[in-house]
């Protein structure tokens, strides 16, 4: 009875050192897990501080692989209170900056799309994915001012909206166009979207709140493929590419539309 007894007592023993030693190899691997991961972290969040939307691009996946590989460990470690301290500590920090970039990529990954698509030549595909493209912006913009992520570099979303408009010019040529208007900085942006250089001379830009106009002066034009950029403010200049209009503020920085007439005073392009 005594030697069944001690039997007993030693495979107790036994099983609940097996398994404090299961648990703590269990503890020990998520948190290296983690700390792994937040060593990825660091590098990407510093990748996302650059503004480089390629190299964001290029990291994204072995983020989420780490991401994925962490929550797996945490998973085995017992008791939930335990469970929840390594989430906080390691995965949700990592899974916040995933998703304050999240749409950024995936509207990356379509343009890459997009492109192929034009090179390809299939012009109908590139169409139907710029319209799933303005989609996708119009769900970023709800979902992060939902989630109050903090707010991306500007490089991001130029080179984003930059590359968009180069891809659209092809599929869809427009002419002589206003492509960008930084109300701020007091900078109305006009695109030559053609196959040729056109001659502005007689055109006009007008800032429609307070319908104040800027004539472009004989002799202006602009090459193919090319920009003129009308500047105002107090840090206006002429340049190769800019053209001083006056040194006075002249756009309402609450919301002002650019409307852009030819010689003939018909309206070829408006930016609201």
């Amino acid at each position: 009875m005594l030697k069944k007894f001690i039997f007993m007592l030693t495979v107790v023993f036994i099983t609940c050192t097996v398994s404090t030693t299961y648990a703590n190899t269990a503890a020990n691997q998520a948190k290296s897990n983690g700390e792994r991961l937040l060593e990825r972290l660091a590098t990407f969040e510093e990748t996302i501080a650059s503004g480089e939307i390629r190299t964001i691009d290029s990291q994204y996946d072995a983020l989420s692989n780490e991401i994925k590989k962490t929550e797996l460990s945490i998973g085995k470690v017992s008791g939930k209170s335990n469970r929840d301290y390594l989430n906080n500590t390691y995965v949700k920090p990592a899974k916040i900056a995933r998703e304050r970039v999240i749409y950024e990529v995936s509207q990356y990954r379509l343009l890459l799309i997009i492109e192929n698509q034009v090179y390809e030549d299939n012009v109908e595909k590139a169409k139907a994915n710029l319209e799933k493209l303005e989609r996708l912006k119009k769900r970023a913009v709800e979902i992060k001012k939902a989630g109050g992520y903090e707010a991306l570099p500007e490089a991001v979303d130029f080179d984003l909206r930059y590359t968009e408009d180069y891809l659209a010019g092809i599929i869809t040529p427009r002419g002589i166009y206003i492509s960008d208007v930084d109300l701020e900085w007091e900078s109305v942006t006009v695109m030559n979207d053609t196959n040729e250089t056109v001659d502005i001379s007689g055109w006009y830009l007008i800032s429609e709140e307070g319908n104040q106009r800027y004539d472009f002066p004989e002799g202006s034009t602009m090459e193919a493929g090319y920009y003129i950029a009308v500047l105002s403010g107090p840090d206006a200049y002429d340049g190769a590419y800019e053209q001083l209009w006056t040194t006075s503020y002249m756009w309402n920085n609450n919301g002002d539309a650019a409307l852009l007439y030819n010689a003939d005073g018909e309206l070829v392009s408006e930016y609201r």
